[in-house]
């Protein structure tokens, strides 16, 4: 990752509906939209065909959205995890000023970030380090959330 990076911290929840939701635009939005396209253009003049032109705009809305989730959202909170561990830093402050200026993460962000990571170095040996820190939040009758 770069200085110009901007992705977001996210909870491996948040990640894997986000990753889902790109394969779903990929795979099923993409294609019907290519089609729609096709079917557009079997239609006759494209200047006047109002069909076409949805499709089309419909074709760069996708493109803008999947671009978009590529771009901002590339890191679950494990994955932040390793980064603070190769770092090799364990002040708060130097933590947060790496992430803040080698990855461009928010001031929020690495804040919170690194005090996930300072929580998860301090977790007894029997928990699972993998495991979502937002979890217990939405267990009993949050489950559905």
């Amino acid at each position: 990752m770069s200085a110009q990076d901007t992705r977001v911290p996210m909870t491996s929840r948040g990640y894997q509906f986000l990753m889902e939701e790109l394969k779903r635009l990929k795979s099923v939005e993409r294609p019907k939209n290519v089609r729609e396209i096709e079917e557009a253009r079997g239609h006759g003049d494209l200047s006047e065909n109002t069909e076409f032109h949805a499709a089309k705009e419909r074709q760069s809305l996708l493109d803008v959205q999947i671009r978009d989730i590529e771009a901002t959202y590339g890191q679950p909170i494990p994955g932040w995890f390793a980064i603070i561990a190769a770092s090799g830093k364990t002040k708060r402050t130097d933590v947060v000023a790496m992430l803040k200026t080698v990855h461009g993460v928010t001031h929020g962000a690495a804040h919170r970030v690194s005090l996930l990571a300072r929580a998860n170095a301090a977790a007894p040996a029997d928990t699972d380090a993998t495991a979502d820190p937002a979890d217990p939040l939405y267990t009993g009758k949050k489950a559905h959330l």
